[in-house]
């Protein structure tokens, strides 16, 4: 689904529904696991990101939205149109704090 979305895909669009997918994700690890998740597990690393606080404390959660751009094999850096560099990422980390992941500050 991300190979297919993402060449053509818009970065405002595409981060709110990978997101979407994360925090689905978080929904599914605290049913499943609650505060007993394996150390290092997805699961654990989506229920910790859940409770950070800053984009300092999110590399985890922007290590596995990485993996899964890179899983698709999609490239997740792009230039905007004022040839200024950035990353799909880190607009999918801050979409994700929208939803209530996380309190950015």
């Amino acid at each position: 689904m991300v190979r297919s979305l993402v060449p053509q895909g818009r970065t405002h669009r595409i981060a709110p529904l990978i997101a979407g997918l994360l925090h689905y994700a978080t929904d599914i690890a605290y049913e499943k696991h609650g505060d007993s998740s394996e150390e290092g597990s997805v699961a654990q690393m989506l229920i910790m990101g859940s409770e950070m606080y800053d984009m300092e404390e999110a590399k985890d959660i922007m290590k596995l939205v990485e993996q899964l751009f890179t899983d698709a094999n999609v490239q997740f850096e792009r230039t905007s149109v004022r040839d200024e560099d950035y990353t799909i990422i880190e607009s999918v980390i801050y979409e994700w704090f929208d939803l209530g992941c996380g309190k950015i500050e």
